[in-house]
Protein backbone atom coordinates (compact mmCIF):
# COMPACT_ATOMS: atom_id res chain seq x y z
CA UNK A 1 0.00 0.00 0.00
CA UNK A 2 1.27 3.47 -0.76
CA UNK A 3 -0.18 6.93 -0.74
CA UNK A 4 1.12 10.46 -0.87
CA UNK A 5 0.23 12.91 1.88
CA UNK A 6 1.62 16.28 2.80
CA UNK A 7 3.20 17.20 6.12
CA UNK A 8 0.21 19.25 7.29
CA UNK A 9 -2.13 16.28 6.84
CA UNK A 10 0.07 14.07 9.03
CA UNK A 11 0.62 16.82 11.58
CA UNK A 12 -3.12 17.33 11.84
CA UNK A 13 -3.72 13.59 12.29
CA UNK A 14 -1.20 13.51 15.08
CA UNK A 15 1.67 11.45 16.41
CA UNK A 16 2.09 7.94 14.95
CA UNK A 17 0.94 6.26 18.18
CA UNK A 18 -2.28 8.25 18.01
CA UNK A 19 -3.00 6.97 14.51
CA UNK A 20 -1.79 3.40 14.94
CA UNK A 21 -3.22 2.59 18.37
CA UNK A 22 -6.36 4.69 18.12
CA UNK A 23 -5.61 6.81 21.18
CA UNK A 24 -6.91 9.97 19.51
CA UNK A 25 -9.59 11.59 21.63
CA UNK A 26 -11.19 13.12 18.54
CA UNK A 27 -14.05 10.82 17.53
CA UNK A 28 -16.58 13.09 15.78
CA UNK A 29 -16.22 14.93 12.50
CA UNK A 30 -16.62 18.26 14.36
CA UNK A 31 -13.45 17.49 16.33
CA UNK A 32 -11.44 17.69 13.09
CA UNK A 33 -12.81 21.07 12.02
CA UNK A 34 -10.61 22.85 14.60
CA UNK A 35 -6.83 22.57 15.10
CA UNK A 36 -5.81 19.68 17.39
CA UNK A 37 -4.34 20.28 20.84
CA UNK A 38 -0.76 19.35 19.80
CA UNK A 39 -0.57 22.30 17.38
CA UNK A 40 0.69 24.98 19.73
CA UNK A 41 0.74 27.97 17.38
CA UNK A 42 -2.13 30.16 16.18
CA UNK A 43 -3.71 28.84 12.99
CA UNK A 44 -7.05 28.76 11.26
CA UNK A 45 -6.09 25.68 9.28
CA UNK A 46 -8.61 22.90 9.81
CA UNK A 47 -10.47 20.35 7.78
CA UNK A 48 -13.66 21.14 5.98
CA UNK A 49 -16.69 19.15 7.06
CA UNK A 50 -16.54 16.68 4.15
CA UNK A 51 -12.82 16.09 4.83
CA UNK A 52 -13.53 15.54 8.51
CA UNK A 53 -16.25 13.06 7.60
CA UNK A 54 -13.71 11.13 5.52
CA UNK A 55 -11.20 11.06 8.40
CA UNK A 56 -13.79 9.72 10.83
CA UNK A 57 -14.86 7.19 8.20
CA UNK A 58 -11.24 6.03 7.87
CA UNK A 59 -11.40 4.92 11.50
CA UNK A 60 -14.35 2.61 10.88
CA UNK A 61 -14.17 -0.89 9.41
CA UNK A 62 -14.93 -1.13 5.70
CA UNK A 63 -15.68 -4.07 3.39
CA UNK A 64 -12.20 -5.49 4.00
CA UNK A 65 -12.96 -5.89 7.71
CA UNK A 66 -10.33 -3.38 8.89
CA UNK A 67 -10.07 0.38 9.07
CA UNK A 68 -8.01 2.40 6.63
CA UNK A 69 -5.92 3.71 9.53
CA UNK A 70 -5.25 0.15 10.71
CA UNK A 71 -3.49 -0.50 7.43
CA UNK A 72 -0.88 2.12 8.34
CA UNK A 73 -0.14 0.07 11.49
CA UNK A 74 1.46 -2.58 9.29
CA UNK A 75 4.48 -0.31 8.93
CA UNK A 76 4.99 -0.25 12.70
CA UNK A 77 4.75 -4.05 12.78
CA UNK A 78 7.45 -4.35 10.12
CA UNK A 79 9.72 -2.05 12.13
CA UNK A 80 9.21 -4.21 15.20
CA UNK A 81 9.79 -7.46 13.32
CA UNK A 82 12.95 -6.35 11.51
CA UNK A 83 14.29 -3.82 14.04
CA UNK A 84 14.82 -1.40 11.16
CA UNK A 85 13.08 1.85 10.17
CA UNK A 86 10.41 1.34 7.53
CA UNK A 87 9.77 4.08 5.02
CA UNK A 88 6.64 3.72 2.88
CA UNK A 89 7.30 4.16 -0.84
CA UNK A 90 5.42 3.26 -3.96
CA UNK A 91 6.12 0.09 -5.88
CA UNK A 92 8.37 0.21 -8.89
CA UNK A 93 6.13 0.13 -11.94
CA UNK A 94 6.53 -2.96 -14.08
CA UNK A 95 8.31 -2.66 -17.40
CA UNK A 96 5.66 -1.83 -19.94
CA UNK A 97 5.62 -3.73 -23.18
CA UNK A 98 4.48 -2.05 -26.35
CA UNK A 99 0.67 -2.19 -26.44
CA UNK A 100 -1.01 -2.00 -29.83
CA UNK A 101 -4.50 -2.96 -28.68
CA UNK A 102 -7.41 -1.01 -30.09
CA UNK A 103 -8.32 0.46 -26.70
CA UNK A 104 -4.79 1.73 -26.01
CA UNK A 105 -4.40 3.19 -29.49
CA UNK A 106 -7.62 5.20 -29.07
CA UNK A 107 -6.52 6.41 -25.61
CA UNK A 108 -3.07 7.40 -26.87
CA UNK A 109 -4.55 9.19 -29.87
CA UNK A 110 -6.92 11.13 -27.59
CA UNK A 111 -4.05 12.05 -25.21
CA UNK A 112 -1.85 13.14 -28.11
CA UNK A 113 -4.63 15.45 -29.32
CA UNK A 114 -4.78 17.32 -25.98
CA UNK A 115 -2.70 20.39 -25.12
CA UNK A 116 0.49 19.62 -23.21
CA UNK A 117 -0.08 19.32 -19.44
CA UNK A 118 -3.81 19.96 -19.78
CA UNK A 119 -5.22 16.52 -18.86
CA UNK A 120 -6.20 15.70 -15.29
CA UNK A 121 -5.41 12.08 -14.42
CA UNK A 122 -7.65 10.47 -11.78
CA UNK A 123 -6.94 7.03 -10.29
CA UNK A 124 -8.21 6.00 -6.87
CA UNK A 125 -6.40 2.68 -6.58
CA UNK A 126 -7.77 -0.58 -5.31
CA UNK A 127 -6.82 -0.57 -1.64
CA UNK A 128 -9.75 1.48 -0.38
CA UNK A 129 -13.28 1.24 -1.68
CA UNK A 130 -14.91 4.61 -2.36
CA UNK A 131 -18.58 5.13 -1.61
CA UNK A 132 -21.15 5.84 -4.29
CA UNK A 133 -21.47 9.40 -2.96
CA UNK A 134 -17.71 9.99 -3.18
CA UNK A 135 -17.61 8.70 -6.75
CA UNK A 136 -20.65 10.79 -7.68
CA UNK A 137 -19.06 13.95 -6.19
CA UNK A 138 -15.82 13.31 -8.04
CA UNK A 139 -17.69 12.69 -11.29
CA UNK A 140 -19.71 15.88 -10.86
CA UNK A 141 -16.55 17.87 -10.14
CA UNK A 142 -14.86 16.50 -13.24
CA UNK A 143 -17.94 17.18 -15.34
CA UNK A 144 -18.27 20.76 -14.07
CA UNK A 145 -14.54 21.48 -14.39
CA UNK A 146 -14.82 21.42 -18.17
CA UNK A 147 -11.20 20.24 -18.46
CA UNK A 148 -9.96 17.11 -20.25
CA UNK A 149 -9.48 14.18 -17.88
CA UNK A 150 -8.46 10.56 -17.92
CA UNK A 151 -10.17 8.57 -15.17
CA UNK A 152 -9.09 5.02 -14.39
CA UNK A 153 -12.18 3.36 -12.94
CA UNK A 154 -13.01 -0.11 -11.72
CA UNK A 155 -15.46 -1.97 -13.93
CA UNK A 156 -18.30 -1.69 -11.39
CA UNK A 157 -18.14 2.13 -11.57
CA UNK A 158 -17.80 2.15 -15.37
CA UNK A 159 -21.07 0.24 -15.72
CA UNK A 160 -22.88 2.62 -13.34
CA UNK A 161 -21.66 5.71 -15.20
CA UNK A 162 -22.39 4.27 -18.61
CA UNK A 163 -25.94 3.62 -17.48
CA UNK A 164 -26.20 7.10 -15.93
CA UNK A 165 -25.17 8.90 -19.12
CA UNK A 166 -22.00 10.39 -17.58
CA UNK A 167 -19.73 9.31 -20.42
CA UNK A 168 -22.09 10.72 -23.05
CA UNK A 169 -22.20 14.12 -21.29
CA UNK A 170 -18.42 14.42 -20.88
CA UNK A 171 -17.24 12.67 -24.04
CA UNK A 172 -15.57 15.82 -25.35
CA UNK A 173 -13.50 16.25 -22.14
CA UNK A 174 -12.62 12.64 -21.34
Amino acid sequence: MSFVVNAWFLAFLGPPDTMIYGSDERKRAEDFTIPPKWIKFETKAAYRRYEANWIVGATQKNESGVTDLYRTGKLKLLEELYHKPVIPVSLMPPQVEEDHSESWVSIKTWLDDQNKQSVVYVALGTEVTSSQDQINELALGLELSDVPFFWALRNIWVRRFLLGGFTRRVRRES
